[in-house]
Formats: C-alpha cells, sequence, structure tokens
C-alpha cells in the first residue's frame, strides 16, 4: 500500500479523515505540494497571490483530499544538511558564486549548528530554529553576506511566523506572504 493508497483507506473507510498530512521536507514529497500548487495556480488566475484567497483554497481542497504540508523543522534540518554537504552554486554559469559556510560562520556565531556533522546532529531540532533566525539574517546582511542572506531568509520568515508569539498577525500574514512568493517563483520556474 502506497501513502495514497493509505491516505485514500482512511479517509473513506475509517472516521479518521485528517484533512492535513504533515510530511517531511524530503524532495520525494515533492509530488504531493505540487498537486496543491497546481490546484491553486488553477483557481487563481492572477500572478499576484492574495493570501486569504490561497486560505479559502486550502478549505476547497480538503473537501477531496488532503493537503499535504512541510514539517517546517525537517524542512530547516533537510536545508541545513544541503548547506553543509553540497556546493551550492547561485549562478548558472559562473561556480563562482557560491554559498559560503564560511561566511555565515562568521557573521552568526552559531556553536556547533554547522559543524556539527554526526548523525546525532542531523537530527538536532535547535539547530535549524538557530540557523534559519530572523537575528541571524541580519547579522548575514550586516555582513554583507546576500547570497547566504537569500538562502536563509524564506526558512527564517516561516519559523518565525510559525513560534514567534511576539509576532503580531499582519506580519504573520506578510512573512508567509512573501515565503510563497518566493516558492511560487520557483516552482514556476524549475517544475
Amino acid at each position: 500500500m502506497n501513502l495514497n493508497q493509505l491516505i485514500i483507506f482512511l479517509r473513506y473507510k475509517t472516521r479518521f479523515a485528517g484533512p492535513y498530512v504533515c510530511v517531511y521536507g524530503d524532495p520525494g514529497y515533492m509530488k504531493y505540494h505540487l498537486n496543491f500548487y497546481h490546484f491553486w495556480k488553477n483557481e487563481i488566475k492572477s500572478e499576484v497571490i492574495h493570501i486569504m484567497k490561497l486560505v479559502d483554497l486550502v478549505a476547497v481542497h480538503t473537501t477531496s483530499k488532503p493537503l499535504f504540508i512541510t514539517d517546517l523543522i525537517h524542512y530547516g534540518k533537510n536545508r541545513r544538511t544541503r548547506l553543509i554537504f553540497n556546493n551550492i552554486i547561485i549562478h548558472p554559469t559562473d561556480p563562482s558564486f557560491f554559498l559560503d559556510v564560511g561566511k555565515i560562520q562568521k557573521a552568526i556565531d552559531l556553536g556547533d549548528i554547522l559543524t556539527d556533522l554526526t548523525s546525532l546532529g542531523k537530527n538536532q531540532d535547535l539547530y535549524p530554529i538557530g540557523l534559519f533566525s530572523i537575528p541571524g539574517v541580519k547579522s548575514l546582511m550586516d555582513a554583507n553576506a546576500w547570497h547566504e542572506t537569500l538562502y536563509i531568509i524564506p526558512v527564517a520568515l516561516c519559523i518565525e511566523a510559525v513560534r514567534n508569539k511576539n509576532v503580531d498577525k499582519l506580519t504573520r500574514i506578510l512573512f508567509i506572504t512573501e515565503v510563497i512568493r518566493e516558492n511560487q517563483f520557483k516552482i514556476h520556474k524549475y517544475y
């Protein structure tokens, strides 16, 4: 039984009809996320995203299918691992434009966050929270580490919108809207 079959079974053959499925941020789940993306892309004809329209579409979508959402902590863990172990090239034709982990370490006091390469370190929930933070973004900007800032900021905005109880509702909406716009651009361009 694959994941879709399991969800359909649970939804229609049991009393459990969860409207959401929270999954790790692994690339293997992309097809499930793209399902909702294509749904709302067909519903929203303009290029401008209005977050409340998107919220309304979640209610429509979940009447027939579950909505796959990413576990932010695991998404952050995956982004941290990618940053540490991959040479991420920023410019497609110039390999000298890459994310420099050394710039991040120099700009932000992260302790072991970028140096703990153990399997235990890979599973530390606090590592993505420490790495993808608004104070970290500010430190990177102050250090003129612009490529690194652009890598960190989308996850930082998500984590901040969800975890920081001092962020007001309008700011949360702004953070999430910007992340959706950035992801919409990437999805539209690469998928």
